[in-house]
């Protein structure tokens, strides 16, 4: 990622990290909403954006050549994962869905390609005017299937962030790695802690994995796993193992 494609992602101050809970402060109680004390200014002239480093790197690391994405503002996610689905110069697409209903932000067709043209990902993001519900009514959505990538970060009420997750996971790549946002920190109304309320009730599945990154207004990573490592699996190497040479590196 060039310093040039960073001063322009910052040009914008929609994207500034801390104004989406994604800023490199640590979250903290509701009440703090993943804001307090925090020095703006010193991120953006250090070209800190904070989750953001994540994303972009997750994208690089995973390589995925299907994502889908749901809501996150005013595409502060969508457009670095999709800029790192860019830079690994491989086959890929980024379904982004957003109703946008919080503003008239994405309702222009021609003013959301400019948009993703600025960051030059206007050839991976395809936006969809929808909500979740009405997206599953489409042929573009019974037309996706081996999602590599899902970030969840629409309406945070319970229902919905169900039905979100409800609506892919049975879409989802064995090796899928899963986003949700505002985890952690958020507000003191309990509406509002929909993602942490669906990951208590998902990572009761054994096969699930999780992980909390606790800045902003909270990440957590979810994954199926490989397999478990328990203290039996490493009594069956040490017993398989044939070279008994303790000199042996």
């Amino acid at each position: 990622m060039l310093d040039s494609w960073l001063d322009n992602f910052l040009s914008n101050k929609d994207l500034y990290p801390n104004r989406t809970g994604q800023g490199s402060v640590a979250a903290g109680e509701p009440s703090f909403g993943g804001r307090y004390d925090y020095n703006e200014e010193k991120d953006i002239n250090t070209k800190n954006i904070g989750l953001g480093w994540l994303y972009y790197s997750f994208a690089r690391l995973y390589k995925p050549k299907i994502a889908v994405m749901i809501g996150l503002g005013r595409g502060f996610l969508p457009i670095l994962i999709a800029k790192g689905m860019k830079d690994n110069d491989i086959d890929c697409k980024a379904y982004f869905i957003d109703p946008s209903l919080d503003d008239d932000f994405w309702k222009d067709t021609q003013k959301t390609k400019e948009w993703f043209n600025s960051f030059d990902v206007g050839n991976i993001i395809q936006h969809y005017l929808f909500t979740t519900q009405e997206f599953v009514n489409t042929d573009v959505y019974k037309g996706i299937d081996s999602i590599d990538l899902l970030c969840i970060d629409a309406s945070h009420f319970y229902e919905f962030v169900k039905f979100d997750w409800g609506a892919f996971k049975d879409k989802l790549l064995e090796n899928a790695l899963i986003l949700f946002h505002d985890t952690i920190s958020r507000s003191k109304n309990p509406k509002w802690s929909g993602p942490r309320k669906v990951l208590l009730e998902i990572l009761k599945d054994m096969e699930l994995q999780s992980f909390d990154f606790k800045f902003g207004a909270g990440l957590t990573i979810v994954q199926k796993k490989y397999f478990e490592i328990k203290q039996e699996y490493i009594d069956k190497l040490e017993n398989e193992w044939q070279d008994k040479d303790d000199s042996t590196f």
